[in-house]
C-alpha cells in the first residue's frame, strides 16, 4: 500500500484553465511550488490546457511566463457552440475538454502519470511524495473545501477511498490511457463522479485519498452563474 518515492518518475502536472480565471487571480496558485517540484522530481512536466476567448493569449500571459521559468507546456483551444454565457449546463465540455488535451499530450510522451490538478488549488512537493507513496491507481489528497469521506482503507497514514475533485487527482498509467474525461446527463453526473464511475466499471476501483495533508481550493467556489463569467461574445 504505501511504497518509496520514485523521484525519477516521468509524469505529467497538468491544468485546464480559462482567460476569467486569469481575470480574478486564480491561474498561478498551482505554480507557486514549482521550482521546487522541478528540482525533487526532474522528469516532471507543467501542463496547461487554454481555453481561448475572443482576446487569445493575452489573458495567459503571467501563467505562459511562470510556465517558461520551469521549462512548461501550453496547448491552446476553443468551443465553438455559439454559447455567449457559461452556465451550469455548458460548463463541463469546457474543462472535459482541457482535461482531456491533458491527458492526450501525457499520451503521447507516454509518462508514467498525470497528476491532475486545478490552477487555483496549491501544490506542493509534500503533497506529490505523499501521493506517489500510495500504490493504487488513482490516488488524491484531501481538499477540505469539497467535504468529502469515504471508508477508511488504511488508518496510518489515514486513507480514505471515495470519489474526489480532479483539482488534485493523480492517476497512475495504464489507468490514465483508458479513463477519458466525460460527463453523464442522464444520470445527472458531473465529470468528476463519471471519471470515478468509469474507473470502477474498468476496474481501477475508486480513489484512494490522503487524510493526512489538505490542499486547499483558493478560487472561488460557487455556481458559475454568480462568478460574474463575462459575456463571451464581447
Amino acid at each position: 500500500m504505501i511504497q518509496p518515492v520514485d523521484y525519477n518518475k516521468h509524469f505529467v502536472i497538468g491544468t485546464p484553465l480559462v482567460g476569467w480565471k486569469c481575470d480574478r487571480g486564480e491561474d498561478n496558485i498551482w505554480l507557486r511550488d514549482s521550482h521546487a517540484i522541478a528540482q525533487k522530481f526532474p522528469n516532471a512536466v507543467f501542463f496547461a490546457a487554454l481555453e481561448l476567448d475572443h482576446r487569445g493569449l493575452e489573458p495567459f500571459q503571467r501563467l505562459i511566463e511562470a510556465l517558461q521559468q520551469v521549462e512548461g507546456i501550453y496547448w491552446t483551444y476553443t468551443i465553438n457552440d455559439g454559447e455567449t454565457q457559461v452556465t451550469s449546463e455548458n460548463r463541463w465540455i469546457r474543462i472535459e475538454a482541457g482535461r482531456n488535451l491533458v491527458r492526450e499530450y501525457a499520451q503521447r510522451g507516454r509518462f508514467d502519470a498525470v497528476l491532475y490538478v486545478d490552477s487555483d488549488i496549491n501544490l506542493t512537493v509534500e503533497m506529490i511524495e505523499k501521493m506517489f507513496e500510495v500504490d493504487h491507481p488513482l490516488v488524491g489528497i484531501n481538499v477540505p473545501e469539497y467535504v468529502q469521506h469515504g471508508p477508511v482503507v488504511n488508518e496510518n497514514p489515514r486513507i480514505e477511498e471515495h470519489w474526489t475533485t480532479a483539482g488534485m487527482l493523480l492517476v497512475n498509467a495504464p489507468a490514465y490511457y483508458e479513463l477519458p474525461w466525460s460527463h453523464n446527463q442522464n444520470l445527472n453526473l458531473s465529470d468528476d463522479p463519471t471519471f470515478q464511475r468509469l474507473s470502477e466499471q474498468i476496474g481501477y476501483g475508486n480513489t484512494w485519498v490522503r487524510k493526512d495533508l489538505n490542499a486547499h481550493h483558493e478560487g472561488l467556489l460557487c455556481a458559475v452563474e454568480h462568478r460574474r463569467i463575462p459575456d463571451r461574445s464581447l
